[in-house]
C-alpha cells in the first residue's frame, strides 16, 4: 500500500535500488491544536487587557471575542489544513506505522486514515499566524538526494494518540470591567444548542423547532455514534475557514498577532526542516510531581497570568532532542526548542518502551540535545504555552522577534539557492532546484 500511494508522485527509477530505508517520524496533530487553542486565548487575553486600560469594550462587544468555531470545528478545519500539507504521504503511511490498539486502555500513536471522506481534497484558506504555517511546512517529506545513488527519506504521519483529547474548557479568556469581579470566558463557542432543526407537523402544517447539540466525530477516520461523517467537506471547511479569518479580521484580534497567513504549496523556510529530528518525551514521574509541590515560587501566585494550560502535555516532558543533521545553534534553536517536532514517547500504555539510545540507531540521528537534568524536564504543555506567546505581540507593534526572523529567512532560504542545496520538499514544488540538491546537499545541515 505504501509503494503504491508513492509510486506515482515521488519514487524515481534510481531509487528503487537505494539501500536506504524510509525514515517515518510521528507527528502528534493534538500538539498543534494545542498550540493554536492557547494562541487564540493569548490574543483573547491581549485584546481585553488592552481595552480594560481604556475601559472601552461592552458586555456585548465582549461575547463578539469568543471564536465563533466550537473546538471541534476548529479542530476539524486545522486537520484538513495539514492533511493538506502531507497530501502527498499520509494515504501511503496510514496502514503501514505505528501500530494498532489492541484494548480500551492501549494509548497507541494512530495514522489519520485518507480515506474518501477524510482525505485532503482542497487546502482550506484558514488564516494562521506565520510562524505556525512555518511549522507545517517544516514537517512535510523530504527526499534528500546527498549525492548520486544515495538518497534518504523523511516521512511524516500525522495522527494522535488514540485515547487523548484535549477538554476545550481549559481554554479560556478573562475581562475586568471597573469595580467588578474579573469575568472568565470560554475561548471557543460552547458546543450546546448550537443547531437549529426545523420540522413541518404533518397535521397542523406548523414549523416547530429545536436546538441540537453537536455530536462527537473521530479526527481518525470521521466516526461518530451512528456512522461516519465527509470531515473533508470542502463547503463546509470553507464556510468554517470564511467565519474563522472574518471573526480574527473584524474584532481587531489579528492586530495581535505576528502576521496571519494561509497554508500553500511554498517551501518554506527549509534550513528549519523539522521532519529529519525527533523529541524524545516520557511521563513526568509521581515523585518528580510531589518534590515539584513541594517549594513553589509565591510570586507566581501574586499574578494572574497564564503560565501554562493544564491538559494532557502537562505529564509529558521532553527529554531529548535528536537530529540526522547538526542541530543549528542561536538564532535558529529560539524556534526549534519551543515549536512542533515528530516525537517518540519512551513509554507507552500497553507496549513495551523503547530507549532513546534505540531510537538514534534506528533512525540515524546521531545528534542530540539534552533537554532534562534527572527527573525535570520541560513540560510539553509549558513549551506550548511559550510557543503560542512568541506568536502575540502588542497591538502597535510591528513585528515581534519571532516574526522578524522567519522574514529574514523567507529572503534566504525559500525559493532562493539555500533552498535547493539544503533539501527539496516532496511534491511538484521548486522542481528545477532538484538537480543542484543532487550534489551538494550533503555538505550543509538539514
Amino acid at each position: 500500500m505504501f509503494i503504491g500511494a508513492l509510486v506515482g508522485p515521488l519514487i524515481k527509477e534510481k531509487d528503487w535500488g537505494s539501500t536506504r530505508y524510509p525514515k517515518f517520524h510521528c507527528v502528534d496533530f493534538l500538539e498543534f491544536v494545542d498550540v493554536l487553542a492557547q494562541w487564540v486565548s493569548a490574543i483573547q487575553d491581549s485584546y481585553c487587557k488592552d481595552k480594560a486600560a481604556q475601559n472601552v469594550l461592552s458586555s456585548s462587544a465582549l461575547q463578539d471575542l469568543i471564536c465563533p468555531l466550537t473546538f471541534l470545528e476548529m479542530q476539524l478545519l486545522l486537520r484538513a489544513v495539514i492533511m493538506a500539507a502531507f497530501k502527498d504521504t499520509q494515504a501511503g503511511v496510514q496502514g503501514l506505522y505505528p501500530f494498532t490498539p489492541t484494548s480500551s486502555t492501549d494509548n497507541q500513536f494512530v495514522p489519520f486514515i485518507a480515506s474518501a471522506g477524510t482525505c485532503n481534497i482542497a487546502c482550506p484558506d484558514m488564516k494562521l499566524p506565520l510562524a505556525f504555517v512555518e511549522n507545517i511546512r517544516s514537517l512535510v517529506a523530504r527526499h534528500i538526494e546527498h549525492k548520486p545513488g544515495y538518497a534518504e527519506w523523511f516521512i511524516p504521519i500525522l495522527g494522535k494518540y488514540a485515547l487523548t483529547e484535549l477538554n476545550p474548557a481549559t481554554y479560556t479568556f478573562q475581562y475586568a470591567f471597573t469595580d467588578q469581579p474579573v469575568q472568565t470566558l470560554p475561548s471557543f463557542t460552547l458546543p450546546t444548542g448550537i443547531y437549529r432543526e426545523n420540522l413541518i407537523d404533518s397535521k397542523t402544517k406548523k414549523t416547530m423547532s429545536k436546538l441540537l447539540n453537536e455530536q462527537p466525530i473521530s479526527l481518525i477516520d470521521g466516526a461518530y455514534a451512528s456512522g461516519y461523517v465527509a470531515i473533508n467537506d470542502t463547503t463546509r471547511l470553507q464556510a468554517l475557514s470564511t467565519r474563522w479569518n472574518a471573526w480574527l479580521e473584524q474584532n481587531g484580534l489579528a492586530t495581535y498577532s505576528m502576521s496571519l497567513t494561509p497554508l500553500s504549496t511554498d517551501l518554506g523556510v527549509n534550513v528549519l526542516c523539522s521532519v529529519s529530528m525527533t523529541r524524545i518525551v516520557n511521563k513526568v514521574t509521581p515523585q518528580a510531581k510531589e518534590r515539584a509541590q513541594q517549594i513553589i515560587d509565591v510570586r507566581s501566585e501574586r499574578h494572574a497570568e497564564r503560565v501554562c494550560v493544564l491538559n494532557e502535555y502537562n505529564d509529558l516532558q521532553s527529554v531529548a532532542e535528536l537530529s540526522q543533521g547538526v542541530i543549528l545553534s542561536s538564532p535558529y534553536e529560539m524556534v526549534l526548542k519551543s515549536w512542533i517536532l515528530p516525537t517518540v514517547r519512551l513509554e507507552v500504555e500497553g507496549t513495551s518502551f523503547i530507549t532513546a539510545q534505540k531510537w538514534q540507531g534506528l533512525m540515524v540521528e546521531p545528534y542530540q540535545i539534552i533537554t532534562t537534568a534527572g527527573e525535570q524536564g520541560r513540560s510539553l504543555s509549558y513549551m506550548h504555552s511559550s510557543y503560542a506567546s512568541q506568536m502575540v505581540k502588542a497591538n502597535l507593534e510591528r513585528k515581534n522577534s519571532w516574526e522578524e526572523f522567519f522574514v529574514e529567512m523567507a529572503k534566504l532560504g525559500r525559493g532562493g539557492i539555500l533552498s535547493g542545496l539544503v533539501a527539496k520538499m516532496v511534491g511538484s514544488a521548486v522542481p528545477q532546484l532538484s538537480g543542484i540538491a543532487d550534489v551538494i546537499s550533503d555538505a550543509l545541515p538539514i
